[in-house]
């Protein structure tokens, strides 16, 4: 039997047949020490089987005392200890796997409204180009005007001056007229007083009779040259007196052509300052809208940069969420109290409670 139980046969036990006496109560004790040391060991393989079978609820519930007691509390703590890990491990893994789900979800969706932006950001850059494209043409026509009305601003102004002149010649013009209409009264004044010479002359041919008819000849052609001469003058002096009503009227009409031009010249120069400030205004704004597609471009960069990030972890979030799963499969596959709550995490050496119903056993 001490063989036996050297070789770690301990279910061998001493035959008490055919002894009597102090003998016999020797093998009985020692079959009881046997039984006493033997006990122990039979439940705590029976734990640890239990444990490599992944059921974690399993324990040891003799009472024991002395050393029996403490591998008793030894095994316990353990399987508790496993059983808490196990636990927290498996809540771990449910709660991973519900936040990589919900990563998951967030981070699709992010992708989907991060890519549903890029395309807004692509049509919104597309419409700037577009806006930018007509501005820039429009600052062109701007300063094509902008030139146009100087040039007429130009000329207005040198038509303003030429009129100028025209009325300073329009007023010579009148002025010539009316001297020229004064040296026809003076050549009326000067027939009239031949007329009367030729009338007295022939009033003395007549006193001289026959000797004075040869100069009644020539008074009466005198005569007849002063009335032609009269005549004429007369007529000149209504065409002078037509032309210096009508270089004043001509005057008068270059006065008002002369106050348009300067209307028009003042008219013009305000729309050449205006064409000034569309032209100045359209190249700034299409140096903003430039400025503004540059910065649109730039984020849309960055937004499809972030959908590809987001597409990114949206497929780790799946990609952990299939591990989770795992994981909690691989625990599932223990055994465990049901509605044992998960322990916090204990630090290196604190104490972890056995199962429900252990006792620690006090050492003897």
């Amino acid at each position: 039997m001490s063989r036996a139980a050297v070789e770690g046969r301990l279910s061998e036990r001493a035959s008490a047949v055919g002894s009597a006496g102090a003998y016999a109560e020797v093998l009985k004790g020692v079959n009881a020490l046997t039984d006493a040391v033997l006990a122990p060991i039979r439940e705590a393989t029976a734990a640890l089987e239990e444990l490599a079978g992944r059921n974690l609820c399993a324990s040891m519930k003799g009472d024991y005392r002395g050393d029996h007691a403490r591998i008793k509390d030894a095994l316990n703590a353990t399987a508790t200890a496993l059983h808490d890990a196990l636990a927290q491990v498996a809540d771990a893994a449910r709660q991973v796997s519900a936040a990589s789900g919900q990563i998951a979800s967030s981070s699709q969706s992010v992708a989907d409204g991060a890519s549903q932006q890029a395309s807004a950001l692509e049509e919104t850059s597309s419409s700037l180009e577009s806006m930018s494209s007509m501005t820039r043409r429009s600052a062109d026509n701007a300063q094509q005007a902008n030139t146009l009305a100087q040039s007429a601003r130009d000329a207005a102004t040198e038509g303003a001056a030429i009129m100028g002149q025209m009325m300073i010649a329009m007023g010579k013009i009148r002025a010539s007229a009316e001297g020229t209409s004064q040296i026809i009264k003076d050549i009326n004044d000067i027939a009239f007083q031949t007329n009367l010479l030729a009338l007295n002359a022939a009033v003395e041919a007549a006193r001289a009779g026959e000797a004075g008819r040869g100069f009644a000849v020539v008074a009466e052609e005198v005569r007849s040259l002063a009335l032609r001469s009269k005549e004429a003058a007369s007529k000149t002096e209504v065409l002078i007196r037509q032309s210096v009503q009508q270089a004043g009227e001509g005057e008068a009409t270059s006065r008002q052509v002369s106050d348009k031009l300067g209307t028009i010249v003042s008219s013009i120069a305000k729309v050449t300052d205006i064409a000034a400030e569309i032209s100045a205004s359209a190249k700034e704004q299409a140096a903003g809208i430039e400025q503004v597609t540059r910065a649109v471009a730039d984020v849309d960069k960055v937004t499809q940069q972030n959908a590809a990030n987001s597409e990114q972890s949206s497929s780790a979030a799946t990609e952990l969420a299939g591990q989770s799963q795992e994981l909690e499969a691989m625990v599932g596959a223990f055994q465990l109290d049901e509605g044992t709550p998960v322990s916090a995490p204990r630090a290196l050496g604190q104490h972890v409670p056995g199962p429900p119903g252990w006792r620690p056993s006090a050492r003897a």
